[in-house]
């Protein structure tokens, strides 16, 4: 932003490169939230100049170009999360760009999100290490203090097929335990049994021993499970337009279990993805019996 006059002392992050960081441990508190920035004040900002005679708004500000804002910056650590504005002086503004050149060059850059008195929210859609700026401004430039939320979890390490975790107990006897699907990203395709809100997967697999599958169901789970086993024989593994849904159910549970009877090829890799009702993330058990063939 561009100085109105030297006797005011603007907020250090008035300037694009004055911006504040916001640290991993303010992106994730561990459970579900961040761990804001508190405090943050916009009292004497100015507008953002861009280039002469230009100033930034974002996509969903009205067009508006004379707000003041200030600047914050972090590093993805996952591909999904949000940013809210709580506890300020008025209506508010928030922007979320990457720049596409040298940082700071409103010129060259691609807006991410975008929201008029509204949380900003992604599902897959930031990169993992990229450089993210959150623009906040209030409406008719309202002097004063807010906090500052930005979410932005580091996904559970199989929320793609290809980083599929090894099921090694397989007879029954021991559940995989301690299992997370702590914030996934929304898989698509999804399997048609799976429902409309319960989206986002984590996956797994198993190299078969037999032809079947006795017992395969989930347990001290976060909310109703649901469960499809896919087969990718004669393609590339996770191809999921060409792979094959074995079998597709919704409440897997101890009493409701799925069962396939003869149809694993012995040798051969099959994959589980898993999803819970209303995207709920926690640990949860895995418990598969698919006994080696007699």
């Amino acid at each position: 932003a561009v100085l109105a006059t030297a006797a005011i002392a603007q907020p250090a992050n008035d300037d694009c490169g004055g911006a504040i960081e916001i640290t991993p441990a303010n992106l994730d508190d561990g459970n579900g939230g961040c761990v804001p920035l508190s405090g943050e004040d916009i009292t004497d900002a100015t507008p953002w100049q861009v280039q002469p005679g230009l100033n930034f708004t974002g996509n969903c500000w009205g067009g508006i170009d004379t707000l003041n804002v200030v600047f914050y910056y972090f590093e993805a650590q996952g591909v999904s999360g949000s940013v809210e504005v709580s506890n300020g002086p008025d209506d508010y503004f928030i922007s979320v760009i990457e720049f596409n050149g040298a940082a700071c060059d409103g010129t060259m850059a691609t807006e991410f999100g975008c929201g008029n008195n509204t949380t900003i929210e992604w599902d897959n859609q930031l990169t993992i290490g990229s450089i993210y700026y959150v623009i906040v401004a209030f409406e008719e430039n309202t002097p004063g203090t807010f906090d500052l939320c930005v979410f932005n979890p580091v996904p559970a390490p199989n929320d793609e097929c290809v980083n599929a975790i090894e099921l090694t107990s397989l007879d029954g006897s021991v559940c995989n335990s301690g299992q997370n699907n702590y914030y996934p990203s929304t898989e698509t395709p999804l399997p048609a049994c799976f429902p409309i809100d319960a989206t986002q997967s984590v996956w797994f697999y198993f190299n078969a021993q037999g032809v079947s599958i006795a017992d395969l169901h989930i347990e001290a789970g976060p909310d109703v499970a649901n469960v499809a086993v896919w087969d990718f024989s004669g393609q590339t593994a996770c191809d999921l337009p060409n792979g094959v849904i074995l079998e597709c159910q919704t409440n897997v549970d101890f009493n409701n279990p799925i069962i396939l009877d003869n149809v694993l090829t012995i040798g051969n890799d099959y994959y589980i993805q898993v999803t819970f009702d209303n995207n709920a993330f926690g640990d949860f058990d895995v418990c598969l019996d698919a006994p080696e063939q007699a």
